[in-house]
């Protein structure tokens, strides 16, 4: 929320917890790519529980889909088949929203994430999509308790950029740098591949969406923001 207002983004839903249905979050797909034309970009970003589930169609090579673990209306995660949203239900839901000519970016910050967007599917021909997430398949994403390790590598890289990038820069360039902000602060004791995928355009040629137009400073680099300060 913080980067989309520092960027002047027109519209944003946000949805928090017990809000996070799979009917609420295919519904706000479908309000916000509706309004999405040619050229225009619509940017997706989740941070929160991912897992894999058997994969129920055949298509996965692996034998499991990626999922993002959401709540059903009694708050509850179970039963997951009904309330979690596979990657195939996801990457429809934004191909059924999105004008063909609008550009798509995917952001999740959840474990088992990295083919979350299912781009090698027949549905995105013609189009032009990047996915970029917390880990791999097979990979556990890292919280920290004040946002994931790849949210907070992402949101650095961008602060960084928008001073070093006058003329703005591509998708690459923040995929790169927020590899770099990633390995300064890592767990020892923990690693993830941050993963990008995509169809249709490579990450050098894809515009970067989210480039601050007012001074950016990510909240991870914000020193005390939970303290409270006795007056002098």
């Amino acid at each position: 929320e913080q980067l989309a207002t520092a960027c002047n983004v027109t519209s944003v839903k946000k949805m928090w917890n017990a809000e996070c249905t799979k009917e609420a979050m295919l519904d706000a797909i479908e309000e916000v790519g509706s309004k999405c034309e040619e050229g225009d970009f619509f940017v997706f970003y989740y941070t929160g529980h991912g897992d894999a589930m058997p994969d129920d169609d055949g298509d996965e090579d692996d034998g499991f889909d990626s999922a993002l673990c959401l709540v059903g209306p009694d708050g509850q995660v179970e039963p997951r088949h009904e309330v979690w949203l596979r990657d195939d239900d996801f990457a429809e839901a934004v191909v059924n929203a999105v004008d063909a000519g609008a550009h798509v970016l995917v952001l999740a910050d959840c474990c088992h994430s990295g083919t979350i967007l299912d781009v090698t599917k027949p549905i995105w021909r013609g189009r032009k999509a990047l996915s970029i997430t917390g880990c791999s398949d097979k990979q556990t994403s890292v919280g920290t308790g004040k946002g994931g390790m790849f949210s907070r590598a992402l949101t650095r890289a961008i602060q960084d950029l928008q001073t070093e990038s006058g003329d703005g820069y591509m998708t690459s360039t923040v995929y790169n740098r927020t590899l770099a902000k990633y390995r300064e602060c890592k767990y020892a004791s923990h690693t993830q591949d941050i993963t990008i995928h995509g169809c249709g355009v490579l990450p050098q040629q894809f515009v970067w969406p989210l480039q601050p137009v007012t001074p950016y400073v990510t909240l991870a680099n914000t020193q005390y923001r939970s303290m409270d300060f006795p007056g002098q």
